[in-house]
Parts: structure tokens; C-alpha cells; sequence
């Protein structure tokens, strides 16, 4: 079962959906509002192109909505040349998931994504994004961890990769990680695995080696209702203002001396 439009960006009633109906599996296309049915209006296009057939032959699955835009190369030297700013000494990847275990906020600015450890409630996780205690942020884990976490199958397991979907946590991981459990004992996770976000997932590896939890808080790096960070200068700006403790970048990793 397809899924797109805004309607869809509801992830509980997906859940409903795809647990009432008498589907194989269901996907919801990512981008979850009335930029989603764009991606339908292409294919369509494509559809009435090229003929049934060959559109049918050239199908294969998504992997990834990674699709904005990049500033790896200059990021950087944005951070290098601002005051108040340090690079991080020896592995930024093993030093990122140190400071995650330790409690501190960090983002990754190889992509808009934002990771923070998914223990304590409260205010160390409204303090980046301003959001609601009752807005619970989303639990990022590796593919492979995923089926111990959370109740995933054929049906929901694809979705979970685009954090399209909620599902339940199961009972031993509720208590474990709070920070991701709603009210009703689900969680919204997404799934990654190192082909697709290399990066992410060694940082995810140190803090489970170091926690004994296979999952981050997960969550877009911008404020609450406000645009996600884009330029190396807004990524700057949210790191000086306080709303992370470090920036993650390709090479280092930067934190304010603030």
C-alpha cells in the first residue's frame, strides 16, 4: 500500500492503517506534504511517456531522500574562521560519541540531522529545538538493532527507514529510553545502515559500545518552527547560540569555547 500527502504525515494513523488493512506492506513517500504528490505527478509523467512497461522495468526501491542541497566543502573553514569556535582533538567520530554518552547535544552537518542521547526527559532535549514535552523526538537505530527495539516486520520495516510510520517499542527498551516513548508506548525510529549514512551510524556505534543503547534521539537540526539549518552559517549560528554543544562536520568536529 502507497501512501502520500499531507494526510500521511500523521505517523500514528499510518500505524493504524497499515495494522488494519489487509496489506503486505505499506510506504509512505517521504517528503510527507503536498511536496510528496509531486513525486507521484513525475511519475505519472513518466508513466504516460514511456509506456506501461517500460515504466514498470525501470522501477527499483528508494534508498535514500538525501536530495538537498551540500556544503561539505566549505563547512570547514566557515568553522575554522569563526571566533569562539574550537576544533575537537583525535576522532571526531569517537569524540562525538563520547560527549553523546556524557549527555551533551550534538548535530552532524552532513545532512539535516540532529542526535542527542535518548535517556532523561525534559529539558535537555526541548533545549535545541523548543518543542513540546508531550512532542516526543524520534529514535534513530541501526537496521540491524532495530527488530530488539521495536515491533517491526515486513509490514512497517521499509517505512521505518524514512521515519514515516510509528510503531511499538517493545516493553524492556520503555524504560531504557524514555526520551523516544510516547504516551501510548510507540515511537516514531528511523532506520539507517552504513551504506547510506556511514557517518551516522559509527557515531551510533560508539555510544552503543559506550552506553549498552542502540538508538539516538533523532531529530532535524533547526529550532522549533523555524527553517532547517541550510549554509555552514546557520549551522554556525545554532552551535553559538547554544542549541548544541558540537557540530560534527565530514572531517572534525567543532564546539563553542563559550
Amino acid at each position: 500500500m502507497g501512501l502520500a500527502g499531507g494526510v500521511f504525515a500523521n505517523v500514528r494513523l499510518n500505524r493504524l492503517l497499515a495494522e488494519a488493512l489487509p496489506v503486505d506492506e505499506v510506504f509512505i513517500v517521504p517528503p510527507m506534504g503536498a511536496d510528496g504528490l509531486v513525486v507521484g505527478g513525475a511519475l505519472q509523467f513518466l508513466l504516460e511517456r514511456d509506456g506501461l512497461a517500460t515504466w514498470l522495468s525501470h522501477r527499483q526501491r528508494l534508498t535514500n531522500v538525501y536530495w538537498g542541497s551540500a556544503h561539505d566543502t566549505s563547512a570547514d573553514s566557515v568553522f575554522a574562521n569563526a571566533p569562539g569556535v574550537a576544533r575537537g582533538n583525535g576522532d571526531p567520530l569517537a569524540l562525538a560519541a563520547d560527549w553523546l554518552s556524557q549527555g551533551r547535544i550534538g548535530a552532524i552537518y552532513t545532512g539535516p540531522m540532529g542526535s542527542m542521547a535518548p535517556r532523561p526527559r525534559g529539558a535537555q532535549h526541548t533545549r535545541q529545538s523548543r518543542r513540546s514535552e508531550f512532542m516526543p523526538f524520534a529514535p534513530l537505530i541501526n537496521e540491524q538493532d532495530a527488530a530488539e527495539v521495536f515491533d517491526l516486520g515486513n509490514l512497517n520495516r521499509y517505512a521505518a527507514r524514512f521515519m514515516t510510520i510509528s510503531c511499538g517499542v517493545r516493553r524492556p527498551w520503555r524504560d531504557r529510553i524514555p526520551g523516544v516513548v510516547h504516551i501510548d508506548g510507540s515511537a516514531r525510529p528511523q532506520l539507517i545502515n552504513r551504506a547510506e549514512n556511514p557517518c551516522y551510524l559509527d557515531i551510533l556505534a560508539g555510544f552503543k559500545a559506550r552506553t549498552g543503547l542502540p538508538a539516538l534521539v533523532n531529530t532535524s537540526l533547526n529550532v522549533h518552527e523555524e527553517p532547517i539549518v541550510n549554509r555552514p552559517e546557520e549551522c554556525l549560528k545554532t552551535l553559538t547560540e547554544g542549541r548544541v554543544d558540537f557540530v560534527v562536520t565530514p572531517g572534525s568536529l567543532w564546539h563553542s569555547l563559550g
